[in-house]
């Protein structure tokens, strides 16, 4: 009889405690969700650009952005933010990698309107197409037409003075250098046309830039010519396992790409990996969304450390 007293005033003293404590459980556990989900890191990397297959003098310095995923108030506050942050780092030419995913919403298509034509205003801009870009409606649930939809994603894209390279190649000079920009079109909706816009390895004179949504397409490129690759799609899994540089939830073939930052590759070719602006659902958990800022020049040392810079959450 007495055992049981016991057990029962340990199990009260313990129901007790569990209550005291879980409300701050619960706020501790949402205030870390909602920075986590809201905060926007800036990273910046040094590329030397005489180690490239076609050799970059620089200086060059190029803002990243991708995967905003436009489906509501706080993504696209989200992107008015990482724009600013952006634009402060006084780039020379910007690339958006896709995901864009705009929202039917006539008050958020003004606020992105906004948002984009102050980037494509403020310096040359280029962009191809995510995987969600091929479909309409919430995270893509919603297909019709593709050619439709890119029709209006390439519109609005055009009315921000943003060109969208769908399989297409531009050539342009930027600081007294002659480069090539090309933008492929999304793997997984098989709009991938390499032959259309890459010249095979060996027979390329320009450097060029590769914006490609997908970081396991570099397989599938290495055939052709190109110096770096622009990606993220993985949204660095928006979940990283702590102490490690593990993504288990990144929706790639090769996981270890959905690390941020620069990844050596075969042939002396470089991808750029983005975490991305936006995220499915709104969630991360110690994989924050960035802003990523790649300077190519001469001697530029590609092991130099990386400087975050947390940006202030959106208000």
């Amino acid at each position: 009889m007495g055992k049981r007293i016991l057990r029962r005033q340990d199990f009260g003293w313990k129901f007790q405690l569990l209550r005291i404590v879980s409300p701050f459980l619960f706020a501790a556990g949402f205030c870390t969700y909602w920075l986590e989900s809201s905060k926007i890191t800036l990273r910046r990397w040094p590329l030397d650009g005489q180690e490239l297959p076609v050799p970059m003098t620089g200086p060059l310095r190029i803002l990243h952005l991708t995967d905003p995923h436009l489906s509501g108030n706080a993504a696209v506050r989200r992107l008015e933010n990482a724009i600013s942050l952006g634009l402060a780092q006084q780039p020379d030419l910007a690339l958006f990698t896709g995901d864009f995913e705009f929202d039917d919403r006539e008050d958020l298509s003004a606020a992105v309107h906004a948002a984009l034509l102050r980037l494509g205003t403020a310096v040359p801009t280029y962009a191809c197409l995510g995987n969600h870009d091929y479909a309409s409606g919430e995270h893509g649930k919603a297909v019709r037409k593709p050619q439709s939809r890119l029709a209006d994603i390439r519109a609005c894209l055009a009315k921000c003075q943003i060109q969208l390279l769908q399989n297409q190649r531009q050539e342009i000079v930027i600081r007294g250098q002659r480069l090539a920009i090309v933008g492929l079109g999304d793997w997984w909706w098989g709009d991938m046309k390499g032959k259309k816009c890459l010249k095979m390895a060996g027979s390329e004179d320009l450097p060029v830039l590769l914006m490609s949504h997908n970081p396991d397409t570099h397989v599938f490129l290495q055939p052709f010519a190109w110096n770096v690759m622009f990606s993220g799609h993985a949204h660095a899994g928006q979940f990283r396992l702590p102490f490690t540089q593990r993504y288990p939830f990144a929706p790639l073939r090769d996981r270890s790409l959905a690390r941020p930052g620069l990844h050596a590759l075969k042939g002396g070719r470089v991808l750029c990996e983005s975490a991305g602006v936006g995220a499915y659902l709104g969630v991360r958990l110690n994989s924050p969304a960035d802003v990523t800022v790649l300077d190519i020049g001469e001697g530029v040392s590609a092991n130099a450390p990386e400087g975050p810079a947390p940006a202030a959450p959106p208000q």
